[in-house]
């Protein structure tokens, strides 16, 4: 896992709630963009979504340097990097 970590230059995070109607959209930017896929990750931070979001996001995950959180209680960003990254881990 270390050596997938030295490669990743760009972290994307895209916290969702509901988004089905733009989620989509959203992972086939980043698809696009001319920035190699491999030297990024994807993290979406699901705030417990009622709709196909996650559904939608799962499709991608086998192709894609892509992972979903789940953030039920929909924290706010400084606990969220507590959640993604752990209290004390810097980059």
């Amino acid at each position: 896992m270390k050596d997938v970590e030295a490669t990743i230059a760009v972290s994307v995070i895209i916290p969702v709630y509901n988004e089905e109607k733009h989620i989509e959209k959203c992972i086939d930017s980043l698809i696009n963009q001319t920035y190699p896929c491999e030297r990024m990750e994807w993290i979406v931070v699901d705030g417990n979504s009622t709709d196909a979001t996650v559904k939608l996001v799962e499709q991608y995950i086998n192709e894609y340097p892509l992972r979903i959180i789940n953030n039920p209680k929909r924290k706010t960003p400084i606990s969220l990097m507590h959640l993604l990254f752990g209290k004390h881990r810097r980059r």
